[in-house]
């Protein structure tokens, strides 16, 4: 898995975005598996509460590893903090979600 960084911006602020080892292991406690967490987002009618979960663990890994890179300070965002994010993205959400899940498992090697 790689370590992949992507943005988002909302209302002129950009948020990182990461999916990486430490946020697969938060998906797994809260849902147990994978699967399920992939498959919660992936229903007919996704749960806002999994969705802002899992937009606001992948916001504040990112705001973490910047933290450290850049020695900043940047404070960790809300749940209540990213329904507002999310209601101001012209983005589909999951899909913004799928894109970095798809591209931080990239290995560049071709599937059969």
């Amino acid at each position: 898995m790689k370590d992949v960084m992507k943005y988002i911006e909302a209302e002129g602020v950009k948020y990182p975005m990461a999916f990486n080892i430490n946020v697969v292991e938060v998906m797994q406690e809260k849902f147990g598996t994978i699967q399920k967490w992939s498959n919660a987002l992936e229903a007919k009618e996704p749960r806002m509460k999994d969705i802002k979960f899992t937009f606001t663990e992948c916001i504040n890994e990112g705001i973490d590893i910047e933290n450290e890179k850049n020695g900043e300070n940047r404070p960790f965002v809300t749940e209540k903090q990213v329904g507002r994010i999310l209601g101001a993205l012209t983005d589909d959400a999951n899909g913004v979600i799928r894109d970095l899940v798809i591209e931080s498992n990239d290995n560049g090697k071709e599937k059969n």
